[in-house]
Order: structure tokens, then sequence, then C-alpha cells
């Protein structure tokens, strides 16, 4: 399952924590052992004494003391072992970090305390490996989905998740739920499971169009944060088109059940002096589902390369190549977008979405804004004119983005919403349509240079 060569760097950085602990007795109180305590770099506040030695002490916020901390080289090596294991293959994205500190603790503990030896402390990591490993299972997770209705399908699937039309999908569903509840519970457990589950989660289900089915692997703990992952990567997705088919005016927000916003605004203008006054509670518009039919989702895949979108976030991120990972990124920026009510950060987000697609996460290269408007007016269009004035709307979107994160400015001047929207879906396309020869966003750049070869864009 793990080489020796993992092995031995656990090992070696679990001597390194054991070195690095401080028995602290619950009677000490004093500035000097504060001192030695590194703030904020303790693996946990307290870890849990095993073998009769004495039950645990709560936290320091609570006005009592730790009876081990981490300090100083320790608590490295306790950040070391938690990304060893986490990038082991047969762990990586399936294990949560919570889980993988829980058995670091009670591995430090053991070590601490057993005086074993070599050989026996090499056996026992092996053993919480293997626990590891043994934990993760597959689950269906099932959400319900607002404001999200599919019209003359019954499932459509985005990414690794399967949106599913509740009218002729639940059905199914539900006798799934119930057989899952009576082979996993005990006998006194079934009935008020079952109970629980008709009286208070069947009802928000009802009540929704759609909801989401996601297969998971992982260890239990990890399940919900994965599947809410890769269902916030899919919805993100459907969210870059919303406003193709609905108008703004029809505030369609796709999301998990709870994540709906607001439409009434109160409004109360009170003069200072005078007996003349305002006051509204105006609609900010209804919250409207967004119908997504058969034709539609054709449509996208034939014009905005809906499709390949959909097999890039289906893939794993250690299959895709470096552009791949950033469309998935991107996504994300601009699916945020879509669905924010605030304009300044409608614009700020969407800028970073075309940053990461273009130039990759965390670039450092300079003329960040001429770099980024050269590739869109160069990407999108063909033609010299259009070129031109593109050009000239990414380079003051980008402004607009640059005042809004560094100046503070509440304004975003003439930019479209619309617009914004529209050239993202463009762009996600273009890009998602070559991700495959353009494995690395040097290709991006290469490919635009020998596009703009003789051309200029200063008009």
């Amino acid at each position: 399952m793990v080489n020796k060569a993992v092995i031995k760097r656990l090992l070696r950085d679990l001597n390194t924590c054991v070195d690095g602990l401080v028995d602290l007795p619950d009677c000490v109180n004093s500035a000097h052992v504060r001192k030695r305590i590194v703030g904020g770099k303790s693996l946990r506040k307290w870890i849990e004494r095993f073998g009769g030695a004495g039950d645990c002490l709560p936290s320091l916020e609570s006005g009592y003391h730790p009876m081990l901390f981490l300090v100083n080289e320790g608590c490295e090596a306790s950040e070391q072992i938690v990304s060893t294991l986490s990038e082991i293959p047969i762990l990586k994205d399936k294990v949560g970090i919570r889980r993988i500190r829980e058995e670091l603790d009670a591995l430090i503990v053991y070590a601490s305390w057993s005086g074993c030896d070599e050989k026996t402390l090499k056996e026992v990591v092996r053993a919480v490996l293997v626990e590891l490993g043994e934990s993760i299972q597959h689950y269906q997770v099932i959400v319900p989905i607002e404001n999200l209705a599919l019209s003359g399908m019954d499932t459509l699937e985005v990414g690794q998740v399967t949106f599913c039309s509740t009218e002729s999908s639940w059905g199914g569903v539900q006798s799934d739920i119930i057989t899952s509840i009576f082979s996993g519970a005990i006998e006194e457990q079934r009935a008020p499971l079952e109970d629980y589950f008709h009286k208070r989660l069947e009802p928000v289900f009802a009540k929704q169009r759609c909801f989401a089915k996601i297969v998971v692997e992982a260890e239990i703990g990890h399940a919900k944060e994965l599947a809410y992952k890769r269902l916030n990567d899919s919805l993100n997705l459907l969210r870059c088109y919303t406003h193709m088919f609905c108008s703004r005016e029809m505030r369609v927000h796709i999301g998990m059940n709870g994540e709906g916003k607001l439409t009434q605004r109160p409004v109360l203008v009170l003069p200072k002096a005078g007996t003349r006054w305002a006051m509204s509670d105006d609609a900010v518009g209804s919250l409207n589902p967004f119908f997504i039919r058969a034709d539609q989702v054709a449509a996208l895949s034939s014009e905005f390369a809906f499709d390949k979108l959909k097999a890039i976030l289906a893939s794993s991120s250690n299959d895709r190549n470096m552009v791949q990972n950033s469309i998935v990124a991107a996504v994300s920026w601009f699916g945020r977008s879509a669905d924010c009510d605030n304009p300044l950060l409608k614009v700020l987000f969407c800028a970073i979405g075309f940053e990461t697609l273009f130039l990759g996460e965390g670039n450092k290269q300079g003329g960040l804004r001429e770099s980024f408007a050269i590739t869109l007016a160069f990407l999108l269009e063909s033609k010299p004119d259009d070129r031109r004035r593109l050009y000239r709307w990414a380079r003051k979107l980008y402004r607009v983005r640059s005042e809004v994160a560094h100046k503070g400015n509440s304004e975003t001047g003439d930019i479209s919403q619309d617009e914004i929207a529209w050239n993202a879906a463009r762009a996600l396309a273009v890009v998602a349509r070559n991700a495959d020869e353009w494995d690395t966003h040097e290709k991006i750049r290469e490919h635009v240079d020998r596009l703009m070869f003789g051309e200029s864009l200063e008009q």
C-alpha cells in the first residue's frame, strides 16, 4: 500500500513530534511556560492521553491548561506528517484532514508513552495506514436543489453530479433510503429514524423540483465535504449560462437548499425637517427556477462546449492537465459571479476567473492587464475591429477590477454584467475545446503570440 520510503519518513517525523512534546502539569501557570509554547502552532489544544494516564483536560479557552503541547520542530514535523498522509495516493482526497489529525494524535501519544521499539512503532504506523484505507467506502450523497427544474428530462449529468427531477425520480430514491435505514440500523433505531426522515427531511426534498445525487469514495467524515465540493463545481457551471435563458429581473439563483436570496429590499427616506418622507419594501425580483431543457443542453454543447466542460469536471484532478484544472477553478469564479447580486463583486469574481483561466492560479507574471486583454481579444475574436473592441473592453474590466480590489472603488462604470457573463462563457468554450493541446498556460500564450504576429490593437 505504501512504500518503505514513506514509512521511513513518517517514523522520522513521528520521532521528532515525540521529542517536541512538552508535559504541562495542570497547576502550572507562568509566562515562562507560555513563552515555550509556540502559540497557534500546537497540533491541537490538547492531546488525549491513553493507557490510564489520566483524563484529558479542556482547552485553554475554558481556563484550563493542556497536558501535552507540541513545540518548535515538533509542530513542523506534525504538519509534515499530515501532508505526507494526505498525499498518499490511496488516501488522497478521500480521507479528511480532521480524521488524519485524530489518528496522528493517537500515534504521538502511543509513541511517547508506550516505550515501544522502532519495529513495533513501524507496525503500529502500518496498522494506522491500513485502518485509514479500510475506512474508505462508496457513499451516495443526496441533496435537494433550489431553483433548478429539468424540463423534458428525468436526469442531467454535469461533471460528477447527476441532477434528478423530483417528480419522476424521487420515488425510487426514497425506496433506497428506507432500505439503507433498515439495513444499517439496529431494530430499536429503525422506527425513530424512519419517522425522522418522513417528517423532517422528506418534506424538504418534496418542495424542490430537483435533487442531486453524488457518488463519492471516502471515509464517512469526509463524504459530505467531498460531495459538496463536486456539487458546487457542477452548480457553478450551470450558473455560467443562466443569463442566456433568463433575464436578470428573474433573479435565478441555483443552489443547495437554504441558499435562496432575500427578495425584499426595505428603504426608508426620512427628512431632517418637514413632513415629507418615503418608505418602500420593493421586491428586488422574485426567485424563479431555472428551467433547462434538453434542446438547450444540446445548444450549449454545440455553441459553448458544455459537453467538454462536463467531461473535464467529471475527471479526477490528478488526471487533468494544468489548463484543465484552471478551467475548473475558473468555473467556480464565473459561477460565483453569476450568482452574486453585488455588481462590484460580480466584476471582481469574473476578472479573477479570466486571470485563472488564461494565466493560471497563483501566476506571478507582470503586466496582467495587458496580457489578459490581449489573450481575451485574440482567442475570442478573429476580425481586427472586433479584437480591438474586445481588447478595450478587457482593459476597462481589469481597471475596474483593480480599483475595486485595491482602492475600494464603488462604481463599475459602463461595464455590462451581461457582457461579462457572455464573454466568460465564450472564453470557457474556447479553452475547453483546446485544453488537450494547450496543456500548459505557456502554450496558450504561444498560440496568442502566433495569432497577433504583426497585428496591433492600439488604435
